[in-house]
This record gives structure tokens, sequence and C-alpha cells, in this order.
């Protein structure tokens, strides 16, 4: 959780999941201090895990 004054960067998320609405919904539910990285298969999601560096990975969510 984000404190006042925080100097932290924002957590980077990566979302995987064939279904894009369902990384859209996980683009608008979480709160602003998260980055939010999306992929929609297997191939793109370690596409961006090299890129971005995430902090944490959701799958298949929804």
């Amino acid at each position: 959780m984000a404190h006042h004054g925080s100097t932290s960067p924002p957590r980077r998320v990566l979302a995987v999941d064939d279904d894009p609405v369902s990384t859209l919904i996980i683009e608008n539910e979480l709160p602003d201090q998260f980055l939010v990285d999306t992929a929609h298969s297997g191939e793109e999601a370690l596409e961006r895990i090299e890129r971005v560096m995430p902090d944490i990975i959701l799958l298949d969510v929804i």
C-alpha cells in the first residue's frame, strides 16, 4: 500500500489472458499505484517479461 509522500516506484503487473476483456478488467480495477502491462498469449507474455520485468504476473484470473 502506498503512503503519502512515498518515493517508491509504482509496482509493475503483467496480466496474461487470452481474453482481452479479462485483461481490460484487471487494468481498470487495479489502483493507480500499479503499472499494468498485458499479454494475450504465452509467447507475448515471455516477451513482456523480458522487456518490463514485472513485479507480479497474473495468469487467467477471470
